[in-house]
């Protein structure tokens, strides 16, 4: 299996329950198809305490970041 994108997730709150701050990395995450990718991030939106998501493509090395709020 070839691994497609990479996704790290991070806390947009100050003090979630699990004591981390705001812009802390809450989880990476690598995923090798698009579909696999789209349930990720309906996860994470649905999350009160992610604030964005940076993706990276791992063919072109290309990152973008998608804001949850």
């Amino acid at each position: 299996m070839v691994w497609r994108w990479r996704v790290s997730a991070f806390y947009g709150v100050d003090d979630p329950d699990n004591g981390k701050r705001r812009g802390m990395c809450a989880i990476t995450m690598t995923h090798a198809t698009e579909p696999s990718l789209m349930v990720e991030l309906a996860a994470f939106r649905q999350r009160s305490d992610i604030g964005w998501v940076d993706i990276v493509d791992l063919q072109t090395s290309e990152q973008r970041r998608e804001y949850m709020r």
